[in-house]
């Protein structure tokens, strides 16, 4: 469509991420469903330097969130866009080992979780609803 914009992102692997906007939408602030079939919400890994001054700037601008959230081996803070949808921002707490990926080392700590019965990987109770 003409009216659509669309921008691209590159994650830093090689993929790309591309977002469509069209301007001239209004925006709908509703919250997105949350059930089976729909995205509970949106992940972005930012640099430390960053994630520290999202609260104080999504404050600024009287945009509701959670305030940082610590998971232990990561930061997050979670907002909505203006359309609804939630979103998060994280910070990673630790650095992988040299040849690792921020994804193996979670891998692994999943699987050594559920080798030790720790069926529980996630806490729903610290996902915002709101």
């Amino acid at each position: 469509m003409p009216e659509e914009e669309h921008l691209y992102f590159d994650p830093g692997d090689g993929r790309l991420m591309t977002f469509f906007v069209r301007p001239t939408r209004v925006n709908d602030p509703t919250p997105n469903p949350q059930g089976v079939g729909n995205v509970h919400h949106l992940a972005f890994t930012v640099s430390h330097a960053m994630y520290t001054q999202v609260a104080k700037r999504l404050n600024e601008r009287g945009i509701w969130n959670t305030g940082p959230i610590d998971r232990g081996f990561m930061d997050s803070i979670y907002f909505r866009d203006p359309n609804g949808q939630l979103l998060e921002l994280a910070c990673y707490k630790f650095v992988p080992p040299e040849g690792c990926t921020h994804a193996d080392v979670l891998r692994t700590a999943h699987r050594i979780r559920v080798a030790a019965g720790d069926i529980q990987h996630r806490r729903k109770s610290t996902w915002p609803t709101r």
